[in-house]
């Protein structure tokens, strides 16, 4: 559809991936616009500290321990698969989300030891 001065305009919708809010823009298709960069690593968990930090390794055997465990019900899910992995012999690989100064975990999967 042609703007106010006769350019087309491209309407774009997405939903923010950590806190799942819908945001839209609306530009001339002859703008550039940005997207964000997203990685994921996959991370053993470790441990998960009384003050909700995840101690994660990965397959190089570098450690980090500054990502909190997800808030809410995504949370107590992963405390209640990492107390059963460990009972069971299994690890948890859980897969971190980077994107925009952030990194949260969406995601994880049990693995045999």
């Amino acid at each position: 559809k042609t703007g106010k001065h006769g350019h087309a305009k491209a309407s774009i919708t997405g939903i923010h991936i950590f806190k799942g809010t819908k945001h839209m823009d609306s530009e001339p298709t002859s703008h550039t616009m940005s997207a964000p960069v997203i990685t994921k690593t996959e991370w053993s968990l470790l441990d998960i500290t009384e003050e909700g930090y995840l101690n994660l390794m990965n397959d190089d055997g570098d450690t980090k321990d500054d990502l909190k465990k997800p808030a809410g019900e995504l949370g107590e899910k992963l405390q209640t698969e990492f107390e059963a992995a460990g009972d069971a012999g299994e690890s948890l690989l859980v897969m971190v989300t980077a994107a925009m100064g952030e990194e949260h975990v969406l995601d994880w999967k049990t693995e045999s030891m």
